[in-house]
């Protein structure tokens, strides 16, 4: 841990500060960290769907320069396998993980790699964009925290936020933009965010080096 004294991870002198605020701190706090570190750096934002993962990566990328951004979220296996197998995609086993650490392994190496793009439309990875490793890379998605990956980060980033948060920013997407009725939206979130998130991630919260909870649309709060 980074943080060995806990005095150490109080960022922000500001109660309860913005994202915009909140990010570019934490950008500043890991330009200190990793100051004169050689080799690219793998930085993990992960919490539970509807906790804010992929805005906070994206206004955490727009201040840490030399970063790019890698959304786990594009390693899910093809829908019709996951409903075959009856799983979510908040379970590792329906993401594509060897691909994945494949992947993590070429960033640290230097090496430019094709990564797969999915179309929450069709439920697979039709397509494909190049990823070039730069100094920071940042990974965004819980799957991050799973068993078979918590050891490839060098810095750990959990957002968190309360069900009722974390439910209304899921049922909005859900119904709204994927069209699930209200009984499949709830019943998503509950398998999603309750069961999966409690057993696959939730026990690896002890390697947070960070953690911060969303108290509100654009309110956080450091508390570890």
């Amino acid at each position: 841990m980074y943080c060995s004294n806990k005095n150490d991870c109080w960022l922000f002198f500001i109660e309860d500060p913005s994202i915009d605020e909140t990010s570019k701190k934490t950008a500043e706090y890991l330009f200190n960290v990793f100051e004169g570190r050689e080799g690219n750096i793998i930085i993990s934002i992960a919490g539970p769907g509807g906790s804010g993962k992929s805005t906070f990566a994206n206004q955490l990328s727009k201040y840490l320069t030399d970063s790019q951004i890698l959304h786990l979220d594009d390693y899910r296996k093809p829908r019709p396998q996951r409903i075959e197998s009856g799983l979510l995609g908040s379970n590792p086993a329906a993401n594509n993980v060897e691909l994945l650490i494949e992947h993590i392994k070429n960033i640290r190496t230097g090496i430019s790699f094709n990564k797969p793009l999915y179309n929450p439309v069709t439920g697979s990875s039709d397509s494909f964009e190049k990823y070039s490793p730069q100094k920071f890379n940042i990974l965004e998605g819980e799957l991050s925290l799973s068993e078979e990956l918590i050891g490839l980060s060098d810095f750990i980033v959990i957002l968190n936020c309360s069900w009722l948060i974390q439910f209304n920013n899921r049922f909005k997407r859900d119904t709204l933009q994927r069209r699930y009725s209200i009984k499949k939206a709830i019943a998503v979130f509950i398998r999603s965010n309750i069961l999966d998130f409690i057993k696959f991630y939730r026990p690896n919260y002890n390697f947070a080096h960070l953690i911060i909870k969303r108290i509100s649309k654009n309110r956080y709060r450091i508390i570890n």
